[in-house]
C-alpha cells in the first residue's frame, strides 16, 4: 500500500504532470416548474404559428398582387367591343330603388357557434344581387346577370357597412354590407349585347368603391402585409430558438 503510494507520489512530483481531471457526482434534477413547462409551450407554439402565418401571408399578398395588376391594365368598358374583358367604373343610377333599407345590393350575416367546442362560421341571413344600373360618364348600363360575387379580398370593399340587428341573449348580432343609391361601384366583366340593340354588362365581381380608391386600397393592403410577413419571419424563429432552450433546461441536456 506504502509501495503504491510512494509511486504515486513520485508521478506527481515529475515535471510536466497534470492531475486526472474530477467530475462531481451528478445531482438530481429539480422538478420542472409547471408554470415554465407551460410558457415553454406556448412560445414554440407561437412560434410554430408564426412560420405558419408567413407562408399564409405570403399567399394573400399574391393573390391581392394579381387582382392588383387586373384592376390597373384592364380597359375601361367604354373602349371595348361586345365580349371583351373590361371594368365598369361608374355610379349607381340614381332612378336604381333601394331593396332594402337604404341598400341597393346587400348582403346580410351573423357569426355561428364559437366558444371552447364549437368552430365558429359566418351564417349568410340573405342577400340582393339585382340587375342594377350603372352610370359610367354619359352612358348607363345595366347589369345583365344576377350571379355575381360581392369581391371581398379586402375587408374594406366597401364603406356601407354595419351592424343591422343587436345581439340578444340567444344570437349573435347580424351585419349588413353592400352598395347604397348614388354609390360609387366597379365591376369585373364582360361587356354584352342587350334586348333592343342596347349593350348589357355580365359581372363576375363587384365592390363598392371606384376602380382608383379599389386600386389605392389593394395596394395599402399589400404593403401592410408585407411588412406583416417580414415581422412575422423575424419572431418565429425567434420563439422556436427560446422554446428549445427552455426544452433544453428542462430536461438537463
Amino acid at each position: 500500500m506504502n509501495q503504491r503510494r510512494s509511486r504515486k507520489t513520485k508521478r506527481e512530483q515529475q515535471p510536466g504532470y497534470t492531475p486526472p481531471r474530477t467530475f462531481p457526482r451528478p445531482k438530481e434534477l429539480p422538478p420542472p416548474n409547471v408554470f415554465f413547462v407551460a410558457l415553454i409551450a406556448i412560445v414554440g407554439a407561437l412560434g410554430v404559428m408564426s412560420v405558419y402565418g408567413v407562408g399564409y401571408i405570403l399567399y394573400d399578398i399574391w393573390t391581392i398582387a394579381a387582382k392588383e395588376n387586373l384592376v390597373r391594365t384592364l380597359p375601361d368598358v367604354r373602349g371595348v367591343a361586345p365580349g371583351e374583358m373590361a371594368i365598369l367604373d361608374g355610379r349607381i343610377s340614381a332612378s336604381e330603388p333601394a331593396r332594402y333599407k337604404e341598400f341597393v345590393a346587400y348582403i346580410r350575416e351573423r357569426q355561428r357557434g364559437g366558444g371552447v367546442r364549437s368552430i365558429s362560421w359566418i351564417e349568410v341571413i340573405d342577400q340582393a344581387k339585382p340587375l342594377i344600373e350603372v352610370e359610367a360618364g354619359s352612358r348607363t348600363y345595366k347589369l345583365a346577370n344576377e350571379t355575381y360575387t360581392f369581391d371581398r379580398l379586402l375587408p374594406d370593399w366597401t364603406d356601407a357597412m354595419r351592424i343591422d340587428e343587436g345581439p340578444t341573449a340567444t344570437r349573435s348580432a347580424i351585419t349588413i354590407q353592400g352598395i347604397v343609391t348614388q354609390s360609387p361601384v366597379m365591376a369585373i366583366g364582360r361587356l354584352v349585347s342587350a334586348a333592343g340593340g342596347g349593350l348589357g354588362f355580365h359581372a363576375d365581381s363587384i365592390v363598392a368603391l371606384s376602380r382608383a380608391e379599389y386600386a389605392d386600397r389593394l395596394e395599402r393592403q399589400r404593403l401592410f402585409n408585407w411588412s406583416f410577413a417580414g415581422v412575422l419571419a423575424l419572431l418565429g424563429p425567434l420563439l422556436i430558438h427560446l422554446c428549445w432552450q427552455g426544452v433544453r433546461r428542462i430536461m438537463g441536456w
